[in-house]
């Protein structure tokens, strides 16, 4: 009878708390192959650093590392093997004219990336060669539809977002596949962007059921021990948080059955350069400091996050959380997250609640890569399928067991250092960006009539 009690159990949760879109998603369905999106040391140049490699796996480019252990190293630079053979060669237009640094700039318009390859063998012709494009958007990178008039070695894209995008293109030269990973780095348009300085005015952001806009924070905020239940369905805008810290507030469930939380319910937006560091105190589950889930088009990048679990769990399959999320459909990138006070398994089956990154998956589009935490936990680092849909996720560079990082080497992260200052036993910190707070708007203009000249 305890039995059917717990199967009868376990299936109201999957009806309450399942991820995958939800009342709050509004990210529409997309194509499985993906921009993949990173965000790797800052250029000057409007010509991105190109990666050329033949291959013949999919749109991923950096090698997975074994759960469970550190992987964490120093290694020995060594002078790149010329590429021999045909190429790939690419160009970034804006219309008919090369693009400069003034279209790289968030909202700038349209852009097209025309491909070729160079030293083709004789018995191959530029029109013999098959080309494999990216056909998933995400919240930075918008791919326009295609048409018949499309060019099979043109993809064609707006910039919506800040960041760093690399794009892979694949191309078959009679028996041979070549790739290509070209690197977009988009610039920041403040002009775009509204300020957010005190607790209040992230509590009014907090508040909204749905974020289209773009924020950055100006200071540290202090929520003051506040309750968040998170109002917001959908987080569609950007949160950049300029180096700024969130921090002293406890995330509680929003659904009836008190499970599901975070700052937000769903990110199908961009949330980055920000440290968020609070209590999970979500006992039935599907929370993450940031939100429930991170959606197919969402980014959650160059970020910090520090959570404290403040329950048990007794109930291994349907009642986790997530230092960062609960459900990964979008990508979690460049992350250090930690995790404290996490109940280990004991005499009472009692489970560890907070997994490393992410609790679970509901479709096979989530990208986790280039993650550092301090737990050592092989059980708890990958999201699973809580529904046994042997759902899969791109699982890369995940640094395990850096505990209070004080045998780390500032060698050993792959960040950017113009987002992040790296030191020898410390754990990365992000760098602080001033910025200046909205201005106050213009007075009303005098009534005063303006007084007429006297003539004489």
């Amino acid at each position: 009878m305890k039995k059917l009690r717990t199967l009868a159990a376990l299936l109201t949760m999957l009806t309450l708390t399942s991820c995958g879109g939800g009342k709050g998603s509004s990210t529409p369905a997309s194509n499985p192959s993906s921009v993949s999106s990173t965000s790797p040391a800052s250029t000057t140049s409007i010509k991105p650093t190109s990666t050329q490699s033949p291959t013949s796996s999919a749109p991923t480019t950096s090698s997975p590392t074994t759960s469970g252990t550190s992987s964490t190293s120093s290694t020995t630079s060594t002078t790149p093997t010329p590429v021999v053979g045909p190429k790939i060669a690419a160009k970034l237009m804006s219309g008919a004219v090369e693009a400069t640094e003034a279209n790289l700039v968030e909202g700038a318009g349209a852009l097209t990336l025309q491909l070729s390859v160079e030293d083709l063998p004789e018995d191959v012709t530029a029109e013999q060669v098959t080309w494999t494009l990216p056909t998933r958007s995400n919240a930075r990178l918008n791919l326009l539809p295609r048409d018949e008039n499309s060019k099979a070695n043109e993809l064609q894209f707006t910039a919506n977002m800040p960041g760093t995008e690399v794009i892979h293109v694949e191309a078959k030269v009679g028996e041979e596949t070549i790739a290509l990973d070209y690197e977009l780095k988009i610039t920041r348009n403040d002009a775009q962007y509204k300020t957010i300085s005190t607790a209040d005015e992230l509590k009014e952001l907090l508040a909204q059921t749905t974020v289209t806009d773009k924020y950055m924070l100006a200071a540290d905020i202090d929520l003051g021990g506040a309750e968040i239940k998170a109002a917001t369905a959908a987080f569609n805008g950007v949160l950049d948080g300029n180096g700024h810290k969130i921090s002293n507030f406890t995330i509680v469930g929003y659904e009836a059955s008190g499970a599901a939380g975070g700052l937000f319910q769903f990110v199908h937006g961009l949330i980055r350069r920000v440290e968020i560091e609070g209590n999970l105190n979500v006992a039935a589950g599907f929370a993450g400091l940031v939100a429930k889930e991170v959606g197919e088009k969402g980014i959650i990048e160059d970020c910090v996050l520090k959570a404290t679990n403040m329950t048990e769990c007794d109930e291994w399959t349907w009642k986790r959380n997530g230092v960062v999320v609960a459900c990964v459909s979008g990508t979690i990138q460049n992350v250090v997250a930690l995790i404290t006070n996490d109940k280990e398994t004991d005499s009472n089956a009692k489970y560890s609640q907070t997994l490393d990154v992410a609790a679970y998956l509901f479709s096979s589009k989530g990208i986790i890569n280039n993650v550092y935490v301090n737990r050592n936990e092989s059980s708890l680092q990958k999201p699973f399928s809580p529904d046994g849909g042997g759902h899969t996720v791109v699982f890369e560079n995940f640094h395990a067991g850096l505990g209070d990082f004080s045998t780390s080497l500032a060698a050993d992260f792959d960040l950017d250092p113009t987002l992040w200052t790296l030191e020898d036993g410390k754990a990365p910190v992000l760098v602080k960006e001033s910025v200046s707070v909205d201005p106050a708007p213009d007075p009303t203009p005098s009534e005063t009539p303006t007084e007429t000249p006297v003539e004489g």
